[in-house]
């Protein structure tokens, strides 16, 4: 009877039915197969794969008291050589031979299921791959949000900057045209003031591009950061899901190669009961599971690397460009004569206009 998520699952240790409870629904809403469904599967056949291997032992120690030293074979299959040989005279019986031929059924049995078997685990660890691929492309997507973000913050932070330079420039200018018109300036005054205003203007939007340019820098450069540490984590998974599933087909293949071998051993052994002879009962079988070791061992090469980091996008804050000064204030009221035309311009008529009023008391 198939076991149910709410009793106790055969062979099962430390089962969790809560989790095995959030596993039905979860399939349920994905249409995959539940991990406890799975593994009841696994936990079926690795009973049924121990109940066969009991009964094979338990005819081999049956042969094994039965058997005459000279039809004792050596059935190694790594380089052992053979040894085989069987007598005309007592023949097992009818009940000897159904034992045989039901130990091979079960171990046939057991070679049909190890593809199935490999399926089961393939597909729990294609579970855990995508699951893990999943975290990663949810923290790419978390990143690429933080990148954009900061992206058009800093160019919005740059928009604002010059238009307040600009903004600035021209209530600076209106203000020191109003000076110099007020103390008789000439038209070639009031062009050196334009100039100097701009000047100074441009020298605040250079300001604003470098600290555009320097947050902008900084940005790219930590989503270049996350980007490497991203490849190098999707690789680390790939690798580990590469070396998982070689892992599950070398054990598969050795289940196979030591199925082979056993039945190869009973194929041997009721040949040679039968008066027959063994070695070339066992040879077919025998060939399949060297077959084998080849494969095995290439599959047992890799090693797994991923140890579950995720790659993570570390924002830093933004600078401010800050305006030094004021336009309008630091042309209408100079403080360092001589470190601007207009600024000269402006101090030599407030010298002059005061002199002039010095001279001339009726002003």
């Amino acid at each position: 009877m198939a076991w149910m998520w709410n009793s106790p699952r055969p062979g099962a240790q430390n089962q969790n039915l809560a989790k095995d409870w959030v596993d039905s629904v979860f399939a349920g809403v994905t249409g995959q197969t539940p991990t406890w469904k799975l593994q009841e599967t696994i936990d079926r056949n690795n009973a049924e794969s121990a109940r066969s291997q009991a009964k094979l032992k338990e005819l081999q120690e049956q042969k094994s008291n039965k058997a005459a030293a000279n039809q004792d074979l050596n059935l190694g299959y790594y380089g052992g050589g053979w040894r085989s040989g069987y007598s005309g005279g007592n023949r097992a019986s009818a009940a000897q031979l159904a034992e045989y031929d039901q130990g091979i059924g079960q171990l046939e049995h057991g070679l049909g299921r190890v593809d199935n078997q490999l399926g089961v685990r393939l597909g729990n660890i294609n579970n855990q791959y995508n699951t893990k691929k999943n975290e990663l492309r949810s923290s790419w997507n978390r990143a690429e949000g933080q990148f954009n973000d900061q992206t058009r913050q800093n160019q919005q932070q740059r928009r604002t900057n010059i238009n307040n330079i600009n903004d600035r420039a021209s209530v600076g200018l209106r203000g020191l045209l109003r000076s110099l018109g007020s103390m008789g300036a000439v038209g070639s005054d009031m062009q050196l003031a334009g100039r100097a205003v701009q000047s100074q203007a441009n020298q605040q939007r250079v300001g604003a591009g470098q600290t555009y340019a320097q947050n902008q820098k900084q940005i790219d450069t930590t989503w270049g950061q996350f980007k490497n540490d991203y490849a190098d984590e999707d690789k680390k998974l790939n690798d580990w899901k590469a070396n998982e599933d070689n892992a599950a087909r070398q054990q598969s293949q050795t289940t196979r190669q030591n199925l082979l071998t056993q039945l190869a051993q009973l194929r041997s052994q009721k040949a040679t009961a039968q008066g027959a002879n063994g070695a070339n009962a066992a040879r077919a079988d025998l060939a399949r599971a060297n077959a084998l070791s080849n494969e095995i061992d290439n599959l047992g090469r890799q090693q797994s690397t991923y140890n579950g980091n995720k790659g993570q996008y570390n924002a830093k804050d933004l600078d401010s460009y800050k305006v030094g000064g004021d336009t309008s204030v630091g042309i209408s009221n100079p403080t360092t004569p001589g470190s601007d035309p207009t600024v000269n311009i402006y101090d030599t008529r407030l010298n002059q206009e005061e002199e002039r009023k010095r001279q001339n008391q009726y002003l």
